[in-house]
C-alpha cells in the first residue's frame, strides 16, 4: 500500500512539474488579437508566438510576431530561473528581463512600466494557446475596509485595457 501511494505522489509531481515548463508551450502558434479599450473593442491584429529550445541551458527562444508584415518582431528569450518551481524570466534582450511563472497550464508575468501595471496570461488549452492581457494604473483607484485583522484594507486598481488572443498551434 505504501509504495502504491508514493507512486501515486511520484506521478502527481511528475505531471505537476511537466506543467511548470515551456517545453509544453512549444511550437509555432498563430491568431488573432483583439484589443479592448474603455469604448470596447477597439482593434484586431494577427499575432503569432513561436517558442523553441534553444540551447542546452534550458534556455527557449520566445518570439512575438505582432501585425500582418512581420515587422514588429520580439524576440525573446525564456530562460530558467528554479525551473522545480516553475520560475523564469523573459529577456527582452535590452536589458530589460521580467519574472515569470508557470502554474498549472499557465506561463504568467506581472510587471510595471511607465506607470502601467501589465499582467500576461499565456494559457495552454490543447492545440490552443489563449494569451490575455490586463494594463491599468499602478496607483490605488479604490481604498476600502477598516484595517483590522477581521476586514483587512484592500486597494483596487482600475483596468484600462484589455487584449485577448486565440492562437492555434501550427
Amino acid at each position: 500500500m505504501r509504495y502504491l501511494l508514493a507512486s501515486a505522489l511520484l506521478f502527481l509531481l511528475v505531471i505537476n512539474l511537466q506543467a511548470q515548463h515551456p517545453r509544453n508551450f512549444s511550437g509555432k502558434w498563430s491568431g488573432q488579437l483583439t484589443i479592448y479599450g474603455a469604448m470596447g473593442k477597439s482593434t484586431t491584429v494577427p499575432m503569432q508566438l513561436n517558442v523553441s529550445s534553444k540551447d542546452s541551458a534550458g534556455v527557449y527562444s520566445w518570439q512575438l510576431i505582432y501585425g500582418d508584415s512581420g515587422k514588429d518582431i520580439r524576440a525573446y528569450e525564456l530562460v530558467p530561473v528554479d525551473t522545480l518551481v516553475g520560475k523564469w524570466n523573459v529577456d527582452e534582450k535590452n536589458g530589460i528581463v521580467i519574472s515569470g511563472i508557470f502554474r498549472g497550464n499557465n506561463f504568467i508575468t506581472s510587471f510595471e512600466v511607465q506607470g502601467t501595471r501589465i499582467t500576461m496570461i499565456y494559457s495552454l488549452q490543447g492545440d490552443t494557446m489563449v494569451v490575455e492581457v490586463i494594463a491599468g494604473t499602478d496607483s490605488g483607484i479604490l481604498t476600502s475596509g477598516k484595517g483590522t485583522e477581521d476586514v483587512p484594507t484592500v486597494i483596487s486598481y482600475g483596468v484600462n485595457s484589455y487584449q485577448r488572443a486565440t492562437l492555434k498551434r501550427l
